[in-house]
């Protein structure tokens, strides 16, 4: 659920992190993830819409939270949960090609680079 939130809205995992259920607005239609100021890199306020495929998942994910708690829960540094996780997975050091001459490595940052590719193929 964590890596799904993070592909569809481009949060940061120190974001997702920190965001509790009174965070999220899982009305019908319009949707959203508010994000405090005090949790973003930026320090302003964000109202991220949810896809209808989020809303769905969250309320099953949240129905025995309260509303003051986490929606996730991150152990540690959120760095070393994704490239735990990414291990877990078999996956380790991996390079993704560009199609350049450069490659890049999978970190957290590329997940905040997914929404646009999620929507684009949609």
């Amino acid at each position: 659920m964590l890596y799904l939130t993070a592909a569809y809205t481009g949060l940061r995992l120190n974001e997702l992190k920190q965001l509790v259920v009174l965070d999220l607005c899982l009305k019908d239609e319009n949707s959203y993830i508010k994000v405090r100021s005090s949790t973003t890199k930026n320090k302003k306020d964000a109202i991220i819409p949810l896809h209808s495929r989020l809303v769905s998942e969250f309320r099953v994910h949240i129905q025995n939270k309260e509303p003051g708690e986490h929606v996730f829960e991150i152990c540690g540094h959120p760095d070393d949960t994704f490239n735990r996780d990414l291990k877990r997975a078999g996956i380790e050091n991996l390079m993704l090609s560009t199609g350049k001459s450069i490659s890049m490595r999978c970190d957290t940052h590329l997940l905040q680079n997914l929404p646009e590719v999620v929507f684009r193929n949609a």
